[in-house]
């Protein structure tokens, strides 16, 4: 690893993680030449010159900027206010949780921000909504994704990191030119989310993938059965974390194993390997929320991956750098032995020959950048080849007759009805084949389509309606696919294709190709549990509930009932 400093690891990981993150060796020399002196005693000493430095560097990229925004050349001023912005960052996060490192910071996404939007970056400032709060995030769309959406890659921070280095480590730029977007996330505990929100890390890491994951289901560029999430350092911890516990992400990666983050802390007391910052305890109580280190010590035990990674059942791809002095490599052939769930792990040492061998390669992230985007692009690819498959609605031709003005018969349509919609959250698929108004049906000799338009679960007042429901596997959350629910009417059910288990109160039943089912009134919901598309033909008929039903089930049940009628169902509607 290139180091500035003699015999100081935490101010060159500093260092060579900013010219990483797009700073210029000249400008870092710069920032560094002056404090050279400072360097050579305790890492934790000097940090105020580190800051100072590194400032003075900054206020000086500034005014150059500003003069060239004047100037009318804002790619320059852009570009200036990014490396400004980036050389604050480093510096604020070598100083203790105390001082005046939150105005820093605050300056210094001031500047960011004014670095994308002077610029010509597809960058998008973004707040993912969490636990009445919000984490700060960017997002880069894949070209084109505004016509087809596209897979995308949640990106988390490790322990003291932030989504700038992240956008400025060419790794969201890779994956770009591979068509996948990425979401860079302030997650709890880091950048952002810690500084201006006050949101701490927590162990079940599943909490903010779950968020992050349901606000990407809201953007339609968003392809919704092909969401990853990646993490680097601690960030090795969180992803697999919240890819064992939250099923609806499509594959996995660990940018630098964590698996046993707790016995670090334990090594770490006993000074055995580097420490990533100076003031490391007093930060460590910080991004954890932790007044004590006896609190921080009852808590770091639950850190840890054992139990976890087992429940991994997605690609998963592990990297390390042979010779990380921060986390052993013990580490990654732990994490890697144990996700035997997973369909497709891949453990991969950068070693000497690779380039790469320090913590998340940063002696050479390069290398492992373009590994990883590969390997994420070509993961999707396979996962789309599958997902089309097992989840794009099969094509259901819909022949309609009717009567000519002499009134001779023949066919009015024929091809693929006109609504058909999917439910990214649940892998539910609706395919609106008809529907009548009244009983008896009136028929005329000709027809607009009854279906086109919003969808509605219960068929008209009076009426009848057919459609066919898909059920994709792998969308199971808490043991069904489709919300429980009621309607008053009467179904008939005629599977079609797979099998699918029908829920009700006191029991379950499976059904299989050629069952039929009568649906009378009962809250009931839908799981497919096996390994293909299950399709099934509905025929509903309006219907009510006589005096003595309507007594035992109790006037909510009807309620709900009656209120199902005015539902629409949408691609966002799920669970």
């Amino acid at each position: 690893m290139f180091e500035y400093f003699p015999d100081n690891y935490v101010w060159n990981l500093a260092v060579v993680g900013t010219l990483n993150n797009g700073g210029t060796i000249g400008e870092v020399d710069e920032a560094c030449r002056p404090i050279l002196e400072a360097s050579r005693g305790d890492e934790t000493v000097g940090t105020a010159e580190f800051l100072a430095s590194w400032s003075k560097v900054a206020d000086r990229l500034v005014t150059l900027a500003e003069d060239d925004e004047a100037r009318g050349r804002l790619f320059s001023a852009a570009d200036k206010y990014r490396r400004a912005a980036l050389y604050l960052l480093n510096a604020e996060r070598m100083q203790g949780p105390d001082g005046d490192r939150i105005a820093v910071y605050s300056r210094a996404m001031t500047l960011q921000h004014k670095a994308i939007e002077l610029s010509d970056s597809p960058v998008q400032i973004v707040e993912v909504p969490y636990e009445g709060g919000v984490l700060p995030a960017y997002f880069w769309p894949a070209p084109g994704s505004d016509r087809q959406p596209a897979p995308v890659v949640v990106q988390w921070n490790g322990f003291d990191s932030f989504k700038e280095q992240m956008l400025g480590s060419r790794f969201p730029e890779e994956l770009a030119r591979r068509g996948v977007s990425t979401l860079m996330v302030d997650q709890p505990g880091t950048g952002g989310a810690l500084r201006l929100h006050g949101i701490h890390a927590v162990p079940d890491a599943e909490r903010a993938g779950t968020a992050c994951l349901e606000y990407l289901l809201t953007r339609p560029e968003v392809d919704p059965d092909r969401i990853g999430i990646v993490g680097w350092s601690l960030g090795g911890y969180y992803a697999p974390r919240a890819a064992a516990f939250e099923k609806r992400y499509a594959l996995c990666v660990a940018w630098g194993a964590n698996h046993n983050w707790g016995h670090t802390q334990r090594r770490r007391l006993d000074r055995e390997g580097e420490n990533p910052v100076p003031h490391y305890w007093k930060h460590a109580l910080w991004v954890w929320g932790c007044d004590t280190m006896e609190e921080f010590e009852n808590l770091w035990e639950r850190i840890t991956l054992d139990g976890v990674v087992e429940q991994i059942e997605v690609p998963f791809l592990i990297t390390h750098g042979e010779n990380d002095r921060q986390i052993p490599v013990a580490d990654a052939y732990q994490s890697y032995e144990q996700a035997v769930a997973s369909p497709k792990r891949e453990l991969r040492i950068f070693t000497d020959r690779d380039g790469g061998v320090e913590h998340v390669h940063l002696d050479a992230m390069d290398n492992a950048t373009h590994f990883i985007a590969d390997w994420v692009a070509e993961t999707f690819t396979e996962l789309g080849e599958t997902s089309t498959a097992t989840t794009t609605p099969t094509t259901t031709r819909r022949v309609v007759t009717g009567h000519d003005d002499a009134g001779v018969s023949g066919v009015l349509l024929d091809g693929a009805p006109s609504t058909v919609t999917r439910l990214p959250h649940d892998g539910v698929s609706f395919v609106e084949v008809w529907s009548t108004a009244t009983s008896p049906a009136i028929i005329g000799a000709h027809e607009d389509d009854p279906v086109a338009g919003a969808i509605h679960i219960p068929p008209p007042a009076g009426g009848t309606r057919i459609r066919v429901n898909e059920f994709a596997p792998g969308f199971l959350r808490e043991g069904r696919q489709s919300p429980w629910h009621r309607t008053e009417s009467v179904d008939y059910g005629i599977v079609i294709d797979g099998e699918v288990t029908l829920l009700l109160e006191d029991g379950e039943v499976t059904l299989r190709a050629g069952d039929v089912v009568v649906q009378r009134g009962t809250v009931h919901a839908w799981a497919n549990r096996g390994d293909s598309v299950a399709r099934v033909a509905f025929v509903l008929v309006d219907g009510r509930f006589d005096a003595e039903l309507a007594e035992r089930i109790g006037q909510d049940a009807i309620t709900e009932a009656a209120e199902a009628r005015t539902h629409v169902v949408t691609a966002e509607h799920g669970r």
